[in-house]
């Protein structure tokens, strides 16, 4: 598990210092719906974007292969 809240780390400065709303929102997205448990259409309705626009998000972190796991 550290090596998973090492990877959320780096996504997080990475988001945070890409200069990218696109990558802030990204994050709040991973954030709300994986760790705060938001539901998909509450996130939809915060971020003022439709459900095709959520599931459009970059899959990296709904990949094992962004942490390096193999399956």
């Amino acid at each position: 598990m550290a090596h998973v809240e090492a990877m959320l780390k780096l996504y997080k400065i990475y988001c945070d210092t890409s200069g990218k709303a696109e990558d802030a929102r990204r994050y709040r997205i991973l954030h709300a719906n994986y760790f705060e448990k938001v539901k998909i259409a509450d996130i939809c309705e915060a971020e003022n974007i439709d459900r095709s626009t959520y599931y459009e998000q970059p899959r990296e972190f709904r990949d094992a292969k962004c942490f390096n796991i193999r399956g």
